[in-house]
């Protein structure tokens, strides 16, 4: 993309751009989201059919059959930090893969891929500390809600409104972790603190955006979800509504990295930069003579 092109966009131009970027190189970002992604869909999938003879039992179809078999459960839960930290590098993969289609209107998967896997600890580190803040908020609300209900029923919905704002502004704050460290090559808590730093004002504007992505993205895997489980195929309906979000979820990739350019262009002058690197790579007029070296100055005496 050129420096002209590089402005400040409200929220609307942002997910149009972001929609645009994906149809105009919907291949790599469908082999991303596929290949990065896919493994978790198969384990979603495979949780799901063998969650079905624990649901029967609780239900009380197979109560006779002894203790209900809770070894899915283990499973998931052993493999969920494996799983985090995938996610955490696929995100980073495809906010490389959207820079390059924004900057430079070319995508590799994989580049995109060894670049993400080549600083894979630092996004792992700072996507940490980014659930960490987020869930911090979290929990320290809940147990002042607890402790509100404990004291007044009034006291205790007024603490769960104000938890309900602080908990999407807070993840507003740090959402554009990872793409502050894969694209910016920060460490892990500076790659934290430079999104606190960027969203700065900020924070409902990515909330906004993203939440509509997000939306978006709920209402068509549901919609397919349930529409063929209402056909009676329920495992169907979980396989296509899972790679209903490995096509689409590249489109929250793209959105953070747009978020990240955009606030680096409205603070820091990025477009700028980029211009400055386009005029800097451009050839010599004709007739114009290179600057000299000292040694050439003292060849030529």
């Amino acid at each position: 993309m050129s420096a002209h092109s590089l402005r400040p966009r409200s929220v609307t131009e942002l997910l149009d751009a972001a929609f645009h970027l994906y149809r105009a190189h919907l291949g790599p970002f469908v082999l991303l989201g596929a290949g990065l992604l896919l493994p978790f869909v198969v384990l979603g999938v495979v949780f799901a059919v063998a969650m079905l003879p624990a649901m029967a039992q609780a239900g009380g179809a197979a109560g006779a059959e002894g203790a209900i078999d809770f070894t899915p459960f283990l499973w998931f839960y052993a493999l969920m930090p494996v799983a985090l930290c995938w996610i955490a590098i696929a995100d980073a993969a495809m906010q490389v893969a959207a820079s390059d289609a924004y900057l430079k209107s070319e995508v590799s998967a994989g580049r995109a891929l060894r670049l993400a896997l080549a600083r894979g600890w630092r996004i792992i580190g700072a996507t940490l500390l980014k659930y960490i803040a987020v869930f911090a908020v979290l929990m320290v609300g809940g147990i002042a809600v607890g402790i509100g209900a404990a004291i007044s029923p009034v006291l205790a919905v007024v603490l769960g409104i104000g938890l309900m704002v602080l908990f999407p502004y807070v993840y507003g704050r740090v959402a554009l972790v990872p793409s502050t460290c894969v694209l910016e090559d920060s460490g892990a808590a500076r790659g934290l603190e430079r999104a606190v730093q960027l969203s700065n004002e900020n924070g409902w504007r990515i909330v906004g955006g993203l939440f509509l992505v997000y939306l978006v993205l709920m209402v068509v895997q549901l919609t397919v979800l349930f529409g063929v489980a209402a056909m009676g195929m329920p495992i169907v309906g979980q396989v296509l509504g899972q790679l209903v979000w490995v096509l689409a979820y590249p489109l929250v990739a793209v959105l953070t990295m747009l978020f990240s350019y955009d606030l680096r262009i409205r603070k820091e002058g990025f477009d700028l930069e980029v211009m400055s690197a386009d005029l800097a790579r451009l050839p010599e007029p004709p007739g114009t003579t290179a600057p000299m070296s000292a040694a050439g100055e003292r060849r030529f005496r």
